[in-house]
């Protein structure tokens, strides 16, 4: 690549995207939403196991 002289062209990317990352983290609304989903997801464990509890209970009775 260097002997095509593209070199310059990664560097302005890399310039770029760092300028991309600089710019992501300042909204600081997006990381308190993210326990939220781990709240849901440990609800959702709760119900399922709770529904496998009582799927067992009906059929220890059928038996």
């Amino acid at each position: 690549m260097e002997t095509y002289g593209c070199a310059p062209q990664p560097d302005n990317l890399a310039f770029e995207l760092h300028d991309a990352s600089i710019a992501i983290p300042q909204p600081s609304p997006t990381t308190p939403s993210q326990p939220v989903p781990a709240m849901l997801v440990g609800l959702l464990l709760a119900l399922i196991l709770r529904f496998i509890a009582i799927a067992r209970v009906f059929a220890n009775r059928g038996r």
